[in-house]
């Protein structure tokens, strides 16, 4: 699909007592950024803060009182940003001792939060996400509200109806409750429910394609479904008459007995899933869940979030804020993939020069270095392997979102700035006293004025050595300045 030309720009943001943040103040240029550290530095608390402004809640599933910093009773996050309408500033506040949450857009409390939901349109993408597809429905339910309630007007407070029904009609389950006492909460459920269930079938339909798309893409191939699979069936065809309310009051009254024996309603909302499938070689259709690997799993845990993104892309007719939370560590080794030459038109769009991307600067090479290859060959990739196509590990449709971004150069360039001790080796690194990058430029600080003229005279055969073997993410240039002197 392609890029609308207008995007969202978090240009500022600003944490107080929020994880292990006492006070911090970033601000980011609309091109994106990398984020480059070693593990437990914070790197994914500052996406999921990020995030906190898009949603009110953490993509982690992390409840508010666990995000207050330790010792401490309030979070507050603060955000600028700007858009086709101008710019704005997000502010949101958990105090832990009172329970209570607070937003606010440009200054003024919102009186509820869905006020203020999506006012900046978030995607986050995590090795976590391979829970969606290999937890319970619970979690794939979880992903369907949180994705509806920003883009379906009239959802969120359906699900609220739907949930405050169901706890009710439990209770009255449990309580041994008549059948006119039960009514008026099946009534309550089945109107708010059929709201919930119907927004759901329609967003799957809608989406089936593109997941299926994006599957293709990223697995060489393979075929894939997704499906909203309801607790009251498939509703039957128009032919007949019958409607979502009319299967969902049926299926209730054929399960009161045993929801009596239970205390606990069967039918509804809360029951139901987003079925992901696979079609293997005899194209059986199998739950992915159940028979798919770990790297089939992620590979529709992607997808899933692709077509998210393209939802709210959609909606808001805007480019979200991509949060790449440590994508390079696992996708390359795991999930090889094989695809003709050419990339599908389908992932061409997908990501925003707005993204901030995270990795562990621990290792030997920068982590964007993991987007380029694998060496483990899967079975989707010996059969490509057998069809005379070209393999390819998943992280290349990873490498095509951080490349829009201009995220890979810049991990790239910073990598050297890591990894300076290693190319100069240790004789030079001793008289160099610290090293950074800003653009294509390599800022080195060297520890006296005879160093300073003796590397000016290497300054050509360190870029060799820094270049060699770099096809992205470049240094151009190398600027030596004496300590205490630049």
């Amino acid at each position: 699909v392609d890029s609308p030309t207008e995007r969202v720009i978090l240009k500022a943001l600003r944490l107080r007592h929020f994880r292990n943040f006492a006070d911090l103040a970033c601000e980011f240029p609309p091109s994106g950024v990398a984020i480059v550290g070693p593990n437990g530095s914070g790197k994914t608390n500052l996406l999921e803060a990020i995030y906190y402004l898009g949603i009110f809640r953490s993509f982690r599933g992390a409840p508010d009182a666990e995000l207050v910093r330790l010792g401490d009773d309030t979070f507050r996050i603060e955000g600028t940003v700007e858009g086709p309408d101008g710019e704005r500033r997000i502010a949101a506040a958990y105090q832990k001792s009172t329970r209570r949450k607070k937003v606010e857009v440009n200054g003024v409390e919102v009186e509820r939060l869905s006020d203020a939901l999506g006012t900046l349109g978030v995607v986050a993408l995590s090795l976590a996400d391979v829970e969606l597809v290999s937890g319970s429905p619970a979690a794939r339910r979880r992903f369907l509200d949180i994705l509806l309630s920003l883009v379906r007007p009239g959802y969120l407070a359906a699900l609220q109806r739907c949930r405050v029904a169901v706890a009710q009609r439990n209770g009255a389950l449990r309580n041994a409750a008549s059948s006119d006492e039960l009514q008026p909460w099946t009534d309550e459920l089945v109107s708010a429910g059929t709201s919930v269930m119907c927004e759901r079938a329609e967003w799957a339909a809608e989406r089936a394609d593109g997941f299926s798309r994006y599957h293709e893409a990223i697995s060489g191939g393979l075929g894939a479904r997704l499906e909203y699979r309801s607790s009251v069936g498939p509703p039957a065809s128009e032919a007949d008459g019958s409607t979502w309310e009319a299967r969902f009051r049926q299926t209730l009254a054929s399960a009161e007995e045993r929801e009596r024996q239970q205390g606990r309603t069967l039918v509804g909302p809360h029951r139901d899933d987003l079925h992901l499938s696979s079609a293997v070689a005899d194209e059986e259709d199998r739950a992915i869940r159940r028979f798919g690997s770990g790297g089939q799993q992620r590979t529709a845990a992607l997808a899933l979030r692709l077509i998210e993104a393209d939802t709210l892309r959609d909606r808001a007719g805007v480019e979200p804020v991509y949060l790449l939370d440590d994508v390079f560590a696992e996708l390359d080794r795991v999930r090889p993939f094989s695809r003709p030459p050419s990339r599908p038109t389908s992932c061409s769009g997908v990501g925003s020069r707005s993204g901030a991307s995270t990795g562990d600067g621990s290792s030997d090479e920068p982590k964007a270095e993991l987007v380029s290859g694998s060496q483990v060959e899967s079975r989707s990739e010996r059969l490509s392997r057998k069809r005379g196509e070209r393999p390819e590990p998943v992280g290349d449709l990873v490498g095509g979102i951080l490349d829009r971004l201009g995220v890979t150069e810049r991990v790239e360039r910073a990598g050297v700035a890591l990894d300076w001790e290693k190319l100069v080796g240790p004789h030079i690194a001793r008289v160099t006293v610290g090293t950074r990058v800003s653009g294509r430029t390599l800022f080195v600080e060297v520890v006296s004025a005879a160093w300073l003229s003796e590397l000016n005279m290497m300054r050509h055969e360190l870029l060799r050595r820094i270049n060699a073997g770099r096809h992205r993410g470049r240094i151009e240039k190398i600027v030596f300045v004496q300590a205490g002197k630049g």
